[in-house]
């Protein structure tokens, strides 16, 4: 509505009094209203209330700031004159009572996506150019059979074509120029040539004992080409047609003479691996990491030899030398042709543990059973596929997965960060920034070394905020690491391995996604400045951070840092932001089988920093990606400008300690303190555009107001109880499935053992995301049904963890089967 200019002229200069306003709930036309306690608690008075005065008559709550902009462009400061204070009834009239439309934006309900990285400018190769081959891109590589040399090799579709180019940068800012890259499909085979890179077809992979001139598929038959513009999908038809193509290449690059490093595209190199992993060639045939979850050895080397057969290999990491390697990996690849329908890393899994007496009859192309050395004893290598490959563990403290760097195995990425940022810049031409880690990382040591002394919440604070444990203690001599990081173990496909290679500051966006938001989030970043829930002074009394852990704790847990992601998430999307998650305390991993907490044999402490994967359902709400929140170090990233680090402010929304505080006294204001909050905050998040510092006062000369880039807000009140009930009920069906599941605990009989999270658990009454309606206060339910948890006790008995994993007799474990109680009570 229009109010009077002696009101609105009352309104803003409360903004720069120095009189506090008492905050209290009063009433306008009786509604309840929250007064806002705008008293600057360090910040003097910007502006003359001659300058307020001028405030035009149309300007509202909402509006106030372009109202102060053109005010101050328009009066003489010279000619100022005190203003007598305002009185409250001023203030409170002055307040929005409507609004021309709806908090949250049409917009803000439409999908947005990023363009297609194969959509941005690039020529195509000439149309008359000759088709690559393998051997063409090795010749450009610079590399030749028996040469002392690595070949680094990778493979992209077209939708993991931003991976496959990271690829290259990270070579190219580690000076390894002998690399090449398959492309999966033709569309990725152009975007790669375009760039002028080492790359060749797939599909075309040819043996040296092909006919010459010949060109053919990896399963010697036509196979229908594989698409490239979505996922594959984990044990799709596709995903296994690629793991045929995978290990054609694997036999092609063997059977060249060439040792070789085979990438998966979601690998990203850390540091160069080649003097560690040649340590070892003069013995091993064979380096692989693997899906062990027992902590790792952390002295430089490689990891036990019991790796093999109490894990799984995981062949995103895959150094190999020509010899027995190349007999096993044709009999791999005869084998895959017989089976189409067979995982490539099962199979692999399968030969490697074969009896010498099964390997002679399935087949060894001609390689015979060998002694292992004292020497390769000594270096923790083994004797695998009936004692004819020589082969080793590579440790996932060095070569790090998804779920060692969330266990905390994995060796200082941080540590690594500089050096990486240097290396780019450095490529970039660009003045490289002169910090280092070595200070900040002692002084983490040192803040874990008192970590017992504090309470649990202190506790995880401080371990998390170091976000990985000191560097592993290495022998003399040996290669600093870690050197790679396999995005694996995690979930939400592409989206899930994009986040969190961003978390480790290991993605390369953009300069645009540091300047602003997706869609029509362009006013810049919006962070919870105090952590959430975790800042509150309820979580520094909670028990929910002390042992013991049930499940029921960890879902509570998370729940209640839900209310103030989801509040962050809705006050970002009003005021036209990009909202930057927070941390994430868990208590319980997500695995896909069942587990008391922390994945079987693993020795992670809880509780740990959860990953935006483990919490978000992110194919639910990938297509809305001005709603998917940057991740919890975004600020800190060193491709952060310096212009945006300064263009800050923050501010309290019910005490804490930033400049300036608007204090929302209850929630029963309902939609006029939500339009009187966003108002203020509007106002208060401007500064001067040009050389502010992050909460320093407005210069008086200054006539070019702008929002802060990065506004964060300490003490947010729930968001979503403040919104019109209209927009609750749509917000409510728009977002309801953006959350995902805690997998798993133990099952009910005939029933499912991961529990959905639900946003909305704290309104009674409310429908979750599977259609159960709860009438009462939330439960924990199994699966899809409305068995609780409360009814259910684990029977544990001593023996094997569970049947599809063939631990040796001697590991014991806790297992168990769920006795559950009929539930007919009502939700």
């Amino acid at each position: 509505g229009r109010a009077p200019p002696a009101v609105m002229a009352g309104a803003l200069t409360a903004a720069s009094s120095t009189a506090a306003l008492p905050a209290r709930v009063t009433t306008v036309h009786g509604d309840p209203v929250a007064l806002l306690d705008l008293t600057p608690k360090s910040r003097g008075s910007e502006m003359t209330t001659a300058t307020l005065a001028t405030a035009p008559a149309h300007a509202s709550g909402l509006t106030a700031l372009a109202a102060w902009q053109a005010a101050r462009r328009s009066a003489s400061s010279a000619a100022a004159k005190p203003a007598p204070a305002p009185k409250r009834g001023d203030v409170l009239a002055a307040l929005p009572k409507t609004l021309a439309g709806p908090f949250l934006p049409e917009v803000a309900y439409r999908q947005v996506t990023s363009k297609p990285i194969w959509q941005i400018a690039s020529s195509r190769p000439p149309s008359n150019a000759a088709m690559p081959t393998l051997d063409d891109a090795i010749a450009r590589a610079g590399a030749r059979p028996g040469d002392g040399g690595v070949l680094l090799v990778t493979f992209v579709n077209l939708h993991r074509l931003d991976f496959g180019l990271l690829f290259v940068q990270r070579c190219a800012e580690l000076g390894l120029s002998r690399y090449v890259i398959g492309a999966l499909d033709g569309e990725a085979l152009d975007a790669l040539l375009a760039r002028d890179l080492h790359a060749f077809p797939m599909a075309f992979t040819t043996s040296s004992t092909a006919a010459s001139g010949t060109q053919a598929g990896p399963v010697g038959r036509k196979a229908k080409p594989l698409g490239g513009r979505t996922d594959y999908g984990w044990g799709s038809p596709s995903f296994k047609q690629m793991g045929l193509e995978k290990v054609a290449l694997f036999v092609g690059l063997l059977e060249r003479g060439h040792t070789s490093l085979l990438l998966d595209a979601d690998v990203v190199l850390m540091a160069d691996p080649l003097p560690y992993l040649l340590q070892f060639a003069p013995e091993a045939d064979l380096l692989v990491t693997t899906d062990a979850n027992t902590a790792p050895t952390t002295d430089g080397g490689l990891d036990r030899p019991q790796s093999f057969t109490r894990a799984d290999p995981n062949i995103g990491v895959v150094f190999s030398r020509p010899g027995a390697c190349t007999a096993l990996a044709k009999v791999w690849l005869r084998r895959l042709q017989k089976d189409p329908s067979a995982w490539d890393q099962n199979l692999l899994k399968i030969m490697l543990r074969e009896s010498m007496m099964l390997v002679n009859i399935m087949g060894d192309e001609g390689a015979r059973p060998v002694d292992l050395t004292d020497s390769a004893r000594a270096k923790r290598l083994t004797l695998l596929w009936g004692d004819r490959l020589v082969a080793g563990a590579l440790p996932s403290s060095l070569f790090c997965t998804g779920f060692s760097s969330v266990a905390g195995y994995c060796g200082s990425i941080q540590a690594l960060l500089p050096q990486v940022a240097a290396a780019r810049d450095v490529l970039l031409r660009s003045a490289p920034n002169a910090s280092t880690a070595s200070t900040d990382h002692n002084a983490s040591a040192n803040a874990v070394q008192h970590r017992a002394a504090l309470s649990p919440l202190e506790a995880y604070l401080t371990r998390e905020l170091l976000e990985l444990p000191p560097p592993p203690q290495q022998q003399p001599g040996t290669s600093r690491g870690p050197f790679a990081f396999h995005a694996c173990w995690l979930f939400g496909e592409a989206l899930g391995k994009r986040l969190r290679l961003r978390s480790l500051q290991l993605w390369q966006d953009s300069p645009e996604y540091y300047l602003r938001g997706e869609g029509d989030r362009t006013e810049g970043f919006l962070h919870l400045a105090d952590g959430g829930w975790l800042g509150s002074k309820e979580a520094a009394t909670s028990e929910l951070l002390r042992p013991p852990y049930p499940v029921e704790k960890h879902l509570e847990l998370v729940h209640r840092q839900m209310v103030a992601i989801r509040s962050g998430m809705l006050l970002a999307a009003i005021l036209g932001r990009q909202f930057v998650m927070p941390r994430v305390a868990c208590l319980f991993d997500r695995y896909w089988a069942e587990h008391n907490g922390t994945h079987p044999l693993s020795s992670m402490s809880q509780p740990f920093n959860c990953p935006q994967d483990y919490v978000f359902e992110l194919n639910q709400i990938k297509d809305y990606e001005q709603w998917i929140p940057r991740v919890h170090n975004f600020l800190q990233h060193p491709a952060m400008p310096a212009a945006v680090r300064r263009s800050a402010a923050n501010v309290s929304l019910g005490g804490g300690s930033a400049p300036w505080r608007l204090s929302v006294v209850g929630e029963a204001g309902g939609p006029r303190a939500l339009a009187a909050l966003v108002a203020r905050l509007r106002v208060h998040s401007a500064g001067p555009s040009t050389a502010r510092q992050a909460n320093a006062p407005w210069a008086h000369d200054a006539t070019d107001l702008q929002p802060a880039v990065v506004l964060g807000v300490e003490g947010i009140p729930d968001i979503f109880r403040l919104l019109p009930e209209t927009e609750q009920r749509r917000f409510e069906q728009f977002s309801k499935k953006w959350f995902g599941i805690m997998c798993c605990t133990w099952a009910p009989p005939r029933g499912a053992g991961h529990v959905h999270y639900d946003l909305f658990w704290d309104l009674i009454p409310h429908t979750d995301q599977l259609g159960r309606t709860f009438t009462k206060e939330w439960v924990p339910l199994f699966g899809r049904g409305t068995q609780r948890l409360t009814d259910c006790e684990a029977n544990f008995t001593e023996g094997e963890y569970h049947t599809f994993v063939s631990f040796p007799s001697h590991v014991k474990q806790r297992p168990g089967k769920q006795v559950c109680g009929k539930d007919v009570r009502p939700l």
